[in-house]
C-alpha cells in the first residue's frame, strides 16, 4: 500500500479475508478433482483433465480471492460476507471474477505439468501406491473415522511412527520441486 503496512492495518491487515479463503478452499478443491477426474474417466490426456479441473476450480477460487484482497484493504472493517455483498450490488457478478483470465492464465500451464508430473510418479511407484495412505489406514478404525484430528494423528503415529505422519510427502515434495520453476518461469516478465 502506498499509506505503508503498519498504517494500512498491520499484521492484522495482512490476514483479513483468510477466513473466505478458508471456508471455500474445500469446495475449489472439490470441484478441481472431481472435474480432473470425470476428465481422466473419459480417457482426456491428463494434462487437458488437469486444465479443465483448474478452470473449473477458478470458477469457486477467483471470487474467493476478490474478497480475501478486497478485505485486506478494508479501511471500513466490513466482515467479508458484507464484502462479497456489496461487491454484487456494485459491480454485478462480474466484480466477482475480476482476474479471472490473469489466474487462468497463471494456472494452466502449472496444471498442466503438475499432473502429468503426479501421474508419472503414482505409476513409478506401483499399482495402488497411492491409496495406501487414506484406505488402509482408514479400515478398520473408528478413530480415523471420528473427524478428530488428534484421534487420526495419534493412532497413525502410534501404528506407523513419525514417518507414517508423513507418508507422501516425498514424491509430492518431488513433484512441486520439478513443477515450481516451470510455473515460475511462466509467470516470470
Amino acid at each position: 500500500s502506498s499509506a505503508g503496512f503498519w498504517s494500512s492495518g498491520g499484521l492484522r491487515g495482512l490476514f483479513q479475508g483468510v477466513s473466505v479463503v478458508s471456508l471455500l478452499s474445500m469446495p475449489g478443491a472439490a470441484v478441481f478433482f472431481v472435474t480432473y477426474d470425470t476428465g481422466k474417466r473419459r480417457r482426456l490426456p491428463v494434462p487437458v483433465a488437469a486444465c479443465l479441473g483448474e478452470a473449473a476450480a477458478c470458477l469457486v477460487r477467483v471470487p474467493c480471492e476478490v474478497v480475501k484482497q478486497r478485505a485486506q484493504t478494508d479501511r471500513l472493517g466490513r466482515r467479508p460476507y458484507r464484502i462479497f455483498a456489496d461487491c454484487l450490488r456494485e459491480e454485478g457478478p462480474a466484480g466477482l471474477y475480476r482476474g479471472f483470465r490473469s489466474t487462468i492464465i497463471r494456472e494452466l500451464p502449472f496444471a498442466s505439468l503438475q499432473f502429468p508430473l503426479w501421474e508419472a510418479l503414482k505409476a513409478l511407484a506401483g499399482p495402488g501406491w497411492a491409496d495406501k495412505p487414506a484406505t488402509s489406514a482408514a479400515s478398520g478404525h473408528d478413530r480415523l473415522a471420528s473427524g478428530s484430528v488428534l484421534a487420526a494423528l495419534s493412532t497413525v503415529h502410534s501404528e506407523r511412527g513419525l514417518p507414517g505422519l508423513f507418508a507422501g510427502a516425498a514424491p509430492r515434495t518431488a513433484m512441486i520441486a520439478i513443477a515450481a520453476p516451470c510455473f515460475l518461469a511462466s509467470t516470470t516478465p
